[in-house]
């Protein structure tokens, strides 16, 4: 049986949304395995992190959803978490959630001489990713990254 995460995402993001916490969905995961799956989903503050007591939140909040979903079928775990300190960006939308942070992401062209670029993720515009590399913007096209990549810098 396929479980559309596309569908749990959407159901997800409204019901993380009417919360008015400040919290994001960034992602969600169906992991089958032997014995009963995993449904990873997780979620990110764009100011400040994400607490223990944020996550079981979420997770109660869910929990009746993912209950009542005759698509997921057997044993799963529910599971909610933070992005990590180096999270690698896999959806557009992410790029809108992780505004302000340090992050790294490689071409597979390069722009103005460079594969990779390290900077403050600014924006995502028009099919462009802006960062600010030292005090300059530099727009990376969407379509070139091969990677993205939250940077953890320790002050």
């Amino acid at each position: 049986m396929g479980v559309s995460t596309e569908k749990l995402f959407s159901a997800f993001d409204a019901a993380i949304s009417a919360m008015n916490t400040g919290l994001s969905l960034v992602d969600v995961d169906w992991l089958p395995a032997r014995g009963g799956a995993r449904l990873v989903v997780t979620v990110a503050r764009s100011e400040g992190r994400v607490s223990l007591e944020d996550c079981s939140d979420v997770t109660a909040t869910l929990d009746a959803l993912v209950e009542e979903n005759d698509e997921l079928g057997g044993p799963f775990v529910l599971e909610v978490s933070s992005p990590g300190l180096d999270r690698t960006l896999r959806h557009p939308r992410e790029y809108s959630i992780f505004r302000g942070r340090d992050i790294t992401i490689w071409l597979n062209q390069p722009v103005e001489d460079r594969q990779e670029w390290s900077g403050i993720l600014l924006n995502l515009c028009d099919d462009f990713v802006i960062l600010d590399v030292q005090g300059q913007d530099i727009s990376l096209p969407l379509a070139s990254i091969t990677k993205a990549k939250l940077a953890f810098k320790f002050k």
